[in-house]
């Protein structure tokens, strides 16, 4: 993508896999419920409730964008779970769980969407949401799950910033990404690097993201980013990099990006 002023920027498009509004899905149900002729019936919760002793499970049919459900049941409801044991190809995500990483997504379809104010509303909800920690034993790990999402939201903030020339914004999102992250490594580390080599370009640091972008994409192999490729080819142009350039060009272009601006330079 050339930026106002001749230079370059890069831009993602989200490809859909499938066609949602025609998809069907059959998914595994699991409700605990409570049923008051069993003996452990009588059980009651911490604050004197009734609590599931007895499950049903079975299957629902899961067509298009929105499926509305209505399921009769003999005794009171406690919980609901859709595909609990990850028997299917999907993702299920319950909103009084997991406020968090519900809030997360539905930002990151209104940005994929074009709505950049309510993926920016919803992303700093996300962050704010409260954290479910289940029992004692999942507490620490929960608690470090919900640090690394943290950095993720924030990291989608960037890149909503960047995708809007909000560069202080998005330097922001990022310096607090950082923060949580600490020492830990994986792929939320490697989209960090990857978003600030993105803005330092955006500043014409092109040497400085050269560096970063090469050690990783060509030398340790410790990134792995069609963008980062994209990237690797603008930085390795600008600086006088031929051979650098032709290897992330081949790479970016097996990987599907459209570097047509780029090599009509």
């Amino acid at each position: 993508m050339v930026k106002t002023g001749g230079g370059f920027d890069v831009a993602r498009e989200r490809l859909d896999q499938i066609e949602v509004a025609s998809s069907t899905l059959v998914v595994p149900v699991e409700i605990e419920v409570h049923d008051p002729s069993r003996e452990k019936g009588k059980a009651k919760g911490k604050k004197g409730e009734t609590v599931a002793n007895a499950r049903v499970r079975g299957n629902i049919v899961l067509q298009g964008e929105k499926t509305d459900i209505a399921i009769d049941l003999d005794h009171e409801p406690k919980a609901f779970w859709l595909d609990r044991h990850e028997e299917v190809f999907g993702r299920f995500f319950n909103e009084s769980r997991t406020p968090k990483r519900v809030l997360f997504y539905q930002g990151l379809d209104a940005a994929a969407a074009g709505k950049a104010r309510e993926a920016e509303a919803l992303f700093g909800k996300a962050l704010a949401a409260e954290v479910f920690v289940g029992e004692s034993s999942e507490k620490r790990f929960m608690k470090q799950a919900a640090k690394i999402l943290d950095a993720q939201i924030d990291l989608s903030r960037a890149r909503l910033f960047l995708d809007q020339g909000q560069d202080a914004e998005a330097q922001a999102a990022l310096d607090r990404a950082h923060r949580v992250l600490g020492a830990y490594g994986g792929w939320v580390e490697e989209d960090l690097k990857i978003l600030q080599s993105r803005l330092e370009m955006r500043r014409g640091v092109y040497d400085k993201a050269f560096k970063r972008l090469r050690k990783g994409l060509l030398k340790s192999g410790n990134l792995d980013s069609t963008e980062g490729y994209v990237l690797l080819a603008i930085a390795a142009q600008a600086t006088g990099h031929k051979e650098e350039l032709e290897e992330a060009m081949k790479q970016a272009r097996e990987n599907g990006a459209d570097l047509t601006s780029l090599a009509s330079r």
